[in-house]
């Protein structure tokens, strides 16, 4: 009896704690299982080997012209009725990047027979990057692919371009108004693309300004360049029309010299001299070509303005290849459309200047009918006058000053501009 007792007396203390331990099993939370943590790598910009610089540097005297790219047509005709062996290069312009990185801006135009026509006159043959007029959706275009994460992408696609296409190069026109949108993206986008092409043997150059520089251009990437054109003009323009004046006078050139050499220490053999094939109208707003200018009258050839119209005239000229070829090691000019076809055209007296190893060339003028005066519309540059020229362009008797003073009879100089 007494063990019936201390059974029954010890399941009265157990049941308790079973039921104690079934209600804080309960109220105790699951153990939820943590899951994995899986850490995303970081994005990090591509890098590649391009292999070995193979470029050449050129150390002749360089002639660079730039050519706009027609915006219809696939060029065939307007490519043959250029002379291009007064240059050595020529830079096609403009191509800007679309929003997949792919350079846009030939329309039809038949780049692949374009590179193939002037290099049968031995001239290399450079495309031309951004320019000076960039729509805003094209800066964003170029902020997004110069982008760590999508430059070399990027530079691969131009460089695949340059190669497929045969062109000898890539001309960097990046300004002021990209500039400000790419920021310090711009170093290692001109370094890595100068490594990209070197491995093909093709070049890199720049158009820089005259006289100041981008904060975002700096020293590192100005040695990227295989030489610098120097945009010696636009020091006035039509932004401003209360400030009418030579926007490219011979001063201007020295002034350019001594900030790119001097001070910022760049050697001659990098720095090419722009020159203007076009003058600024302050009183009509509005651009010439040199060759409406003349059109007008031939001596207009020799001077550097009419009215309010500023753009150098044939004389400047000589006077800027002159110091280029003392200071510089090329010249380049904006833009071959804008020069005549005739014996003013302002290329064939950057050739003739080039081409005199005893001066720096004076003007003569044939004299067609032997009468000692010269035809204002048939100059050369030489040291001495050649048989048949004579040093001045006072002879009233030839066609073309008869051509004039019709024109000036039929039409006033200021509704002609019209």
């Amino acid at each position: 009896m007494k063990d019936v007792q201390r059974l029954i007396m010890k399941f009265d203390f157990i049941i308790p704690l079973v039921i104690v331990s079934i209600m804080i099993s309960a109220c105790t939370k699951p153990e939820i299982e943590t899951p994995l943590q899986i850490e995303e790598e970081p994005n990090v910009p591509e890098t590649i080997n391009y292999g070995p610089d193979i470029y050449e540097p050129d150390i002749s005297f360089k002639v660079i012209g730039y050519l706009t790219i027609p915006s219809v047509g696939d060029g065939v005709e307007y490519m043959d009725n250029f002379d291009f062996s007064r240059i050595t290069y020529l830079n096609l312009s403009f191509l800007n990047p679309n929003a997949d990185g792919d350079l846009v801006g030939l329309n039809d135009f038949d780049l692949k027979y374009a590179v193939q026509k002037v290099n049968e006159q031995d001239v290399k043959v450079f495309i031309s990057l951004a320019g000076g007029l960039i729509p805003e959706s094209t800066k964003r275009y170029w902020k997004k692919h110069l982008q760590p994460n999508n430059r070399t992408a990027f530079v691969r696609k131009i460089t695949e371009f340059v190669v497929d296409n045969k062109l000898d190069g890539v001309d960097v026109d990046i300004e002021n108004n990209v500039l400000d949108a790419v920021g310090d993206l711009y170093e290692p986008f001109v370094i890595e693309l100068r490594e990209a092409l070197h491995s093909y043997g093709k070049g890199i150059t720049a158009a820089m300004y005259p006289i100041s520089l981008h904060k975002a251009i700096t020293d590192s990437s100005i040695e990227a360049f295989d030489f610098i054109n120097v945009m010696v003009y636009n020091l006035r323009g039509l932004w401003n029309l209360d400030n009418p004046g030579p926007h490219s006078p011979y001063s201007f050139v020295n002034d350019s010299y001594i900030f790119w050499n001097a001070r910022k220490g760049v050697p001659q053999d990098k720095l090419v001299l722009g020159m203007p094939f076009y003058g600024w109208d302050f009183a009509r707003n509005k651009s010439w070509r040199y060759s409406e200018i003349v059109s007008m009258d031939p001596n207009n050839a020799y001077t550097d303005n009419v009215e309010q119209i500023y753009y150098n005239g044939i004389p400047t000229i000589i006077k800027k290849v002159g110091f280029a070829k003392r200071s510089f090691s090329g010249v380049m000019f904006w833009q071959l459309l804008h020069d005549t076809t005739d014996e003013l055209s302002l290329l064939t007296a950057v050739d003739q200047t080039i081409k005199l190893t005893d001066c720096d060339g004076t003007l003569f003028w044939r004299d067609e009918d032997g009468d000692g005066l010269g035809n204002p519309k048939i100059p050369i540059v030489s040291c001495d006058p050649p048989t048949g020229y004579v040093d001045n362009r006072r002879d009233r008797n030839d066609k073309v000053f008869n051509e004039v003073e019709i024109l000036r009879n039929s039409v006033e100089l200021g509704t002609f501009f019209e």
